[in-house]
């Protein structure tokens, strides 16, 4: 396969660095299951997704902008962490000039090292807020389709919560499901069951029971007039902004200027532009 898939890149994607991704990466392919592809290349500046099949493989191609990866993976991360993922489970089908094995050294530590703890707890406290308004509102509202919105609110801002407090990269999709339910067993089934059952009587007592379950070692439902839990506000904890060529990153991922140095002294590779501090 690996021959072969490397005839058919050589053609759309000549001369730079590709990394396999996704189940085909880990041995866990189905027979539906595309090819997932990183490709890395000066010629995008934001990712683009491609979708084509030819000889037999159905790829998704996602290019990467190779100046700078490492800005764009921790700017990131902090929203979703599949990229980093991506990298840190990928196989390098082709690298060029000991790129991608730069990359995988720092993208193996970075993940294995878990997110940043930086404003953790404003985070956990800020998401129990929403999802105790949440909570009320499918309690209290009489109108099913606010309940229905309120509800997906609420399964997202729980998702996002039990990342946090399990120091796991965010994710989203189906992976939401086969990162925490190893650690909740059972849990999300009954929560789909009393969500199908709500769809049907809109009546979320059942779906209500099971978030307040959940959340009841973090100290319950949270109202806006309780204490932040660590007393800080997020505009503190002295927020870093990078300045690249045209773009202002802000908040990244609490790295400071110093580290931001120091990655750049220990990954050469990755860092092809200068920044300076803003």
């Amino acid at each position: 396969m690996r021959e072969q898939l490397l005839r058919v890149l050589d053609q759309h994607y000549p001369e730079v660095p590709i990394l396999l991704a996704g189940s085909h990466a880990i041995g866990k392919e189905t027979a539906d299951s595309d090819v997932d592809l990183l490709i890395f290349t000066d010629a995008v500046q934001v990712p683009v997704i491609t979708y084509r099949e030819v000889d037999g493989f159905k790829l998704e191609a996602i290019e990467l902008p190779k100046r700078n990866v490492l800005y764009f993976l921790e700017r990131t991360a902090n929203e979703s962490g599949a990229y980093l993922f991506m990298v840190a489970m990928g196989t390098i089908l082709r690298d060029q000039d000991g790129y991608l094995a730069e990359l995988k050294t720092w993208g193996d530590s970075r993940f294995l090292a878990g997110p940043p703890t930086v404003k953790q707890q404003y985070k956990a406290n800020r998401l129990l807020r929403e999802i105790s308004n949440q909570l009320t509102d499918l309690e209290g509202r009489k109108k099913a389709s606010e309940k229905l919105f309120a509800a997906n609110e609420l399964i997202n801002d729980l998702t996002s919560l039990l990342f946090l407090i399990n120091n796991l990269w965010p994710m989203g999709g189906k992976w939401k499901d086969r990162k925490l339910s190893p650690l909740y067993p059972g849990v999300f089934e009954r929560l789909f069951e009393a969500f199908r059952q709500a769809m049907s009587t809109a009546d979320y007592t059942e779906m209500v029971a099971i978030v307040d379950e959940l959340i009841a070692p973090l100290g319950g439902r949270k109202d806006h007039y309780s204490s932040h839990l660590s007393g800080e506000h997020p505009l503190d904890a002295g927020m870093v902004k990078i300045i690249l060529p045209g773009v202002v990153l802000t908040d990244l991922d609490q790295l400071a200027v110093r580290q931001l140095q120091a990655l750049r002294a220990s990954y050469p590779l990755l860092y092809l532009n200068d920044f300076e501090d803003g």
